[in-house]
């Protein structure tokens, strides 16, 4: 009985073991604390926070049990790697994504965009971004932003030289928006004419 005493007593909380998992420098010392961890979620949050903090690989997301926060994980990873400029990993890891895809998308998508983009064509554009993403989903999030982001930029909007149907249906959406004087529409783009 005394036994049983003791050991109940030398367990390390989670709480404990979370919180040294987040400091830890190694990483193989914060896996083991947030492994250790009996409660979930807080085990597949401390890995996630930790796969984060590392920045090591996708890898790193493989222990995590719980379906939502693995995803988190990869999400994560995909927009380190969209920072790091390697665009077609990224993209072809929002795609892995069940509930996230489309988030993950526009998150990468937002960070490609900058004033330097914006002045350039469509036609200028699109074959920097063919190069990066496959997906159609990535794609039709990418021309939504970009004409969105022309017309709120006060940058003229056309879809002259557009060579996909997303690119039209974006360059339309923020048309539309310009004529009725609103900020453009965040939904889906129209399919183009065939």
């Amino acid at each position: 009985m005394s036994l049983l005493v003791l050991l109940a007593c030398a367990r390390v909380p989670d709480s404990q073991r979370y919180a040294a998992a987040l400091v830890a420098s190694v990483w193989s010392v914060a896996h083991a604390d947030c492994a250790a961890i009996a409660a979930e979620p807080s085990r597949s949050d401390c890995l996630v926070a930790i796969a984060q903090s590392h920045g090591r690989g996708i890898g790193d997301c493989a222990d995590i049990r719980l379906d939502a926060w693995a995803e988190e994980c990869r999400f994560m990873y995909a927009e380190r790697t969209g920072r790091g400029g390697e665009f077609q990993l990224a993209f072809s890891t929002c795609d892995t994504l069940p509930r996230f895809s489309h988030e993950c998308n526009y998150h990468l998508i937002s960070q490609a965009l900058d004033e330097r983009i914006l002045t350039r064509t469509p036609a200028q554009v699109a074959g920097a971004f063919a190069r990066y993403a496959k997906s159609p989903v990535a794609e039709q999030l990418f021309w939504a932003a970009y004409f969105r982001e022309r017309f709120t930029s006060g940058v003229p909007v056309s879809a002259a030289g557009c060579p996909t149907p997303a690119c039209f249906a974006g360059a339309t959406e923020a048309q539309r928006a310009e004529q009725g004087g609103v900020a453009a529409p965040m939904g889906p783009p129209i399919a183009a004419p065939r």
